[in-house]
């Protein structure tokens, strides 16, 4: 099972996830999700597709102004523990943007079956790539990663 930790670059992770809600979304026939008008599924897919390109894009500058890694697949390479801006709210914010776009896809598709792809996402995220990040961070930082830790959630 450690083979997987790192291996997998979390984007390829979500688009295999969205490709599956496509094809599960096809085989659902009643699609209890959709709206009378489905402009409202539009609508609030879209909500949650530019909320999180916003805390991506926020996350992603952090990282730069503080000239860390932002290579999800080398955790032990990061110079610098940022836990400002959107840090402050997520230990994870490209992960719950990903969450973010995962949900806006099962808006969009219309199915409550879907949802079993973004509780797959998730526990892929934590088990293969946050919990592998975690070990890296508390092996760098080790005192104030903690102190983190404990204060952040890894969700929100």
């Amino acid at each position: 099972m450690y083979r997987l930790e790192n291996l997998i670059p979390p984007p390829a992770v979500l688009l295999f996830t969205l490709v599956s809600m496509f094809f599960i979304s096809r085989f659902d026939r009643a699609r209890i999700l959709y709206a009378k008008d489905f402009s409202l599924n539009a609508l609030l897919a879209t909500v949650l597709v530019v909320t999180g390109l916003v805390i991506t894009v926020l996350a992603i500058k952090l990282f730069k102004i503080n000239q860390t890694t932002v290579n999800p697949l080398r955790p032990d390479a990061a110079t610098f523990m940022v836990t400002t801006g959107v840090f402050k709210l997520t230990r994870n914010p490209m992960y719950l943007s990903m969450v973010l776009f995962s949900l806006s896809s099962v808006v969009f598709f219309g199915s409550a079956w879907c949802l079993i792809a973004v509780a797959g996402f998730v526990a892929f995220m934590v088990r293969f790539q946050i919990i592998p990040e975690e070990r890296a961070m508390e092996a760098l930082f080790g005192k104030d990663f903690t102190e983190y830790k404990a204060n952040t959630r890894r969700w929100i």
